[in-house]
Protein backbone atom coordinates (compact mmCIF):
# COMPACT_ATOMS: atom_id res chain seq x y z
CA UNK A 1 0.00 0.00 0.00
CA UNK A 2 1.08 3.61 -0.30
CA UNK A 3 2.08 6.00 -3.05
CA UNK A 4 3.79 3.64 -5.49
CA UNK A 5 1.06 0.96 -5.51
CA UNK A 6 -1.53 3.72 -5.93
CA UNK A 7 0.05 5.18 -9.07
CA UNK A 8 1.90 2.11 -10.43
CA UNK A 9 -0.10 -0.86 -9.15
CA UNK A 10 -0.06 -3.01 -12.32
CA UNK A 11 3.65 -2.38 -12.86
CA UNK A 12 4.47 -3.39 -9.28
CA UNK A 13 2.39 -6.56 -9.57
CA UNK A 14 4.09 -7.44 -12.87
CA UNK A 15 7.58 -6.94 -11.45
CA UNK A 16 7.05 -8.83 -8.18
CA UNK A 17 5.56 -11.91 -6.57
CA UNK A 18 3.15 -9.92 -4.41
CA UNK A 19 -0.27 -11.47 -3.89
CA UNK A 20 -2.02 -8.10 -3.92
CA UNK A 21 -1.57 -4.36 -3.61
CA UNK A 22 -3.92 -1.83 -2.03
CA UNK A 23 -4.42 1.51 -3.77
CA UNK A 24 -5.66 4.76 -2.27
CA UNK A 25 -6.67 4.99 1.39
CA UNK A 26 -5.88 1.53 2.76
CA UNK A 27 -7.83 0.91 5.97
CA UNK A 28 -11.18 -0.41 4.73
CA UNK A 29 -9.72 -2.06 1.63
CA UNK A 30 -7.02 -3.88 3.59
CA UNK A 31 -9.53 -5.11 6.18
CA UNK A 32 -11.85 -6.39 3.42
CA UNK A 33 -8.91 -8.02 1.62
CA UNK A 34 -7.89 -9.91 4.77
CA UNK A 35 -11.49 -10.97 5.37
CA UNK A 36 -11.76 -12.35 1.82
CA UNK A 37 -8.55 -14.34 2.19
CA UNK A 38 -9.60 -15.63 5.62
CA UNK A 39 -12.86 -16.87 4.09
CA UNK A 40 -11.01 -18.50 1.20
CA UNK A 41 -12.41 -16.32 -1.57
CA UNK A 42 -10.85 -13.95 -4.06
CA UNK A 43 -11.19 -10.21 -3.33
CA UNK A 44 -13.06 -9.48 -6.55
CA UNK A 45 -15.36 -6.83 -5.10
CA UNK A 46 -12.92 -5.07 -2.82
CA UNK A 47 -12.40 -1.45 -3.95
CA UNK A 48 -8.80 -0.43 -4.59
CA UNK A 49 -7.27 -3.92 -4.59
CA UNK A 50 -5.22 -5.51 -7.38
CA UNK A 51 -4.72 -9.27 -6.96
CA UNK A 52 -3.64 -12.36 -8.85
CA UNK A 53 -6.21 -14.53 -10.61
CA UNK A 54 -5.28 -17.47 -12.85
CA UNK A 55 -1.79 -16.09 -13.35
CA UNK A 56 -2.96 -12.61 -14.36
CA UNK A 57 -3.54 -9.37 -12.48
CA UNK A 58 -7.19 -8.64 -11.69
CA UNK A 59 -8.65 -5.46 -10.26
CA UNK A 60 -11.56 -4.73 -7.98
CA UNK A 61 -13.62 -1.52 -8.21
CA UNK A 62 -11.80 1.85 -7.95
CA UNK A 63 -10.47 2.88 -4.52
CA UNK A 64 -13.13 4.06 -2.10
CA UNK A 65 -12.27 7.19 -0.07
CA UNK A 66 -12.69 7.34 3.68
CA UNK A 67 -15.59 9.75 4.06
CA UNK A 68 -15.04 10.63 7.74
CA UNK A 69 -11.42 10.52 8.82
CA UNK A 70 -12.49 10.81 12.48
CA UNK A 71 -14.29 7.44 12.21
CA UNK A 72 -11.02 5.52 11.82
CA UNK A 73 -9.50 4.08 15.01
CA UNK A 74 -6.09 5.32 16.09
CA UNK A 75 -3.13 3.29 14.83
CA UNK A 76 -1.57 0.97 17.40
CA UNK A 77 1.55 3.06 18.04
CA UNK A 78 2.69 0.52 20.63
CA UNK A 79 3.00 -2.20 17.99
CA UNK A 80 6.45 -0.93 16.95
CA UNK A 81 9.45 -0.03 19.08
CA UNK A 82 9.72 3.74 18.73
CA UNK A 83 13.37 3.63 19.83
CA UNK A 84 14.19 2.42 16.30
CA UNK A 85 12.92 5.66 14.71
CA UNK A 86 14.13 9.24 14.79
CA UNK A 87 14.38 12.39 12.71
CA UNK A 88 17.05 15.06 12.49
CA UNK A 89 16.29 18.04 14.80
CA UNK A 90 13.65 16.06 16.67
CA UNK A 91 15.26 12.98 18.17
CA UNK A 92 14.78 9.32 18.82
CA UNK A 93 11.53 7.64 19.88
CA UNK A 94 9.26 9.33 17.40
CA UNK A 95 5.68 8.58 16.36
CA UNK A 96 4.08 9.58 13.05
CA UNK A 97 0.52 10.88 12.74
CA UNK A 98 -1.85 12.08 10.04
CA UNK A 99 -4.11 15.02 10.83
CA UNK A 100 -5.37 15.21 7.22
CA UNK A 101 -5.05 13.43 3.91
CA UNK A 102 -4.81 14.79 0.41
CA UNK A 103 -3.85 18.19 -0.98
CA UNK A 104 -5.74 20.28 -3.55
CA UNK A 105 -2.58 21.65 -5.20
CA UNK A 106 -1.18 20.08 -8.41
CA UNK A 107 2.58 20.38 -7.69
CA UNK A 108 4.42 18.17 -10.17
CA UNK A 109 7.13 17.10 -7.71
CA UNK A 110 4.78 15.89 -4.97
CA UNK A 111 3.69 12.32 -4.33
CA UNK A 112 0.21 13.14 -2.89
CA UNK A 113 -0.42 9.55 -1.74
CA UNK A 114 -4.12 10.27 -1.16
CA UNK A 115 -4.79 12.49 -4.16
CA UNK A 116 -6.20 16.03 -4.27
CA UNK A 117 -9.31 15.39 -2.18
CA UNK A 118 -8.70 16.91 1.27
CA UNK A 119 -9.98 14.91 4.25
CA UNK A 120 -9.38 16.53 7.65
CA UNK A 121 -9.55 15.13 11.14
CA UNK A 122 -11.01 17.32 13.85
CA UNK A 123 -8.52 18.93 16.24
CA UNK A 124 -10.20 16.98 19.06
CA UNK A 125 -9.44 13.67 17.34
CA UNK A 126 -5.84 14.65 16.61
CA UNK A 127 -5.18 15.79 20.16
CA UNK A 128 -6.77 12.65 21.65
CA UNK A 129 -4.32 10.54 19.64
CA UNK A 130 -1.37 12.72 20.64
CA UNK A 131 -2.40 12.59 24.31
CA UNK A 132 -2.32 8.79 24.07
CA UNK A 133 1.13 8.88 22.44
CA UNK A 134 2.49 11.26 25.08
CA UNK A 135 0.78 10.06 28.25
CA UNK A 136 0.49 6.30 27.65
CA UNK A 137 3.59 5.62 25.55
CA UNK A 138 5.88 8.38 26.80
CA UNK A 139 6.74 9.55 23.27
CA UNK A 140 7.11 13.31 22.85
CA UNK A 141 8.56 13.46 19.33
CA UNK A 142 6.11 13.58 16.42
CA UNK A 143 6.24 13.60 12.63
CA UNK A 144 3.05 15.01 11.11
CA UNK A 145 2.66 13.19 7.79
CA UNK A 146 0.08 15.48 6.13
CA UNK A 147 0.93 16.63 2.60
CA UNK A 148 0.33 20.24 3.74
CA UNK A 149 -0.30 20.59 7.47
CA UNK A 150 -1.25 24.29 7.38
CA UNK A 151 -3.85 24.26 4.57
CA UNK A 152 -6.49 25.16 7.16
CA UNK A 153 -4.53 27.71 9.15
CA UNK A 154 -7.09 28.14 11.97
CA UNK A 155 -7.26 24.38 12.47
CA UNK A 156 -3.47 24.08 12.50
CA UNK A 157 -3.27 26.83 15.14
CA UNK A 158 -5.89 25.04 17.28
CA UNK A 159 -3.89 21.81 17.13
CA UNK A 160 -0.74 23.73 18.09
CA UNK A 161 -2.49 25.29 21.08
CA UNK A 162 -3.38 21.76 22.16
CA UNK A 163 0.28 20.73 21.87
CA UNK A 164 1.22 23.63 24.16
CA UNK A 165 -1.23 22.42 26.83
CA UNK A 166 0.22 18.91 26.62
CA UNK A 167 3.61 20.13 27.73
CA UNK A 168 6.86 19.82 25.80
CA UNK A 169 6.54 18.04 22.45
CA UNK A 170 8.84 18.28 19.44
CA UNK A 171 7.46 17.87 15.95
CA UNK A 172 8.01 18.38 12.23
CA UNK A 173 5.61 18.81 9.31
CA UNK A 174 5.23 19.74 5.64
CA UNK A 175 3.73 23.04 4.52
CA UNK A 176 3.55 25.66 1.77
CA UNK A 177 4.89 29.17 2.10
CA UNK A 178 1.57 30.66 0.97
CA UNK A 179 -0.11 28.90 3.92
CA UNK A 180 2.37 30.03 6.56
CA UNK A 181 1.62 33.38 8.18
CA UNK A 182 3.79 35.02 10.82
CA UNK A 183 1.21 34.52 13.62
CA UNK A 184 0.80 30.85 12.67
CA UNK A 185 4.56 30.34 12.56
CA UNK A 186 4.76 31.86 16.04
CA UNK A 187 2.27 29.48 17.61
CA UNK A 188 3.88 26.56 15.78
CA UNK A 189 7.27 27.49 17.24
CA UNK A 190 5.81 27.81 20.74
CA UNK A 191 4.15 24.42 20.42
CA UNK A 192 7.41 22.62 19.69
CA UNK A 193 7.79 22.71 15.89
CA UNK A 194 11.46 22.02 15.10
CA UNK A 195 11.46 21.72 11.33
CA UNK A 196 9.20 22.52 8.36
CA UNK A 197 9.54 21.05 4.89
CA UNK A 198 8.56 23.57 2.20
CA UNK A 199 8.41 22.73 -1.49
CA UNK A 200 10.41 25.45 -3.24
CA UNK A 201 10.80 24.23 -6.81
CA UNK A 202 13.00 26.98 -8.20
CA UNK A 203 14.10 30.57 -7.81
CA UNK A 204 13.55 31.19 -11.53
CA UNK A 205 10.10 32.44 -12.55
CA UNK A 206 10.43 30.82 -15.97
CA UNK A 207 10.79 27.40 -14.37
CA UNK A 208 7.97 28.09 -11.92
CA UNK A 209 5.68 28.98 -14.83
CA UNK A 210 6.74 25.79 -16.62
CA UNK A 211 6.12 23.61 -13.56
Amino acid sequence: MGYLPTVMGPEIMAASDLDAVVQGEPEYAFAELLKAWREGREPAGVPGVLYRKDGAVAAGPPPRPVERFDDLPFPDHGAVDAIDYNEVMVGRRIASIFTARGCPYPCTFCVRSFGRRLSKRSPESVLAEVRHIVNDLGIRNLRIMDDTFTLDEDRAAEICEGFIKLGPVRWTALTRLDHLTEPLAGVMARSGCQRLYCGIESGAQRLLDFL
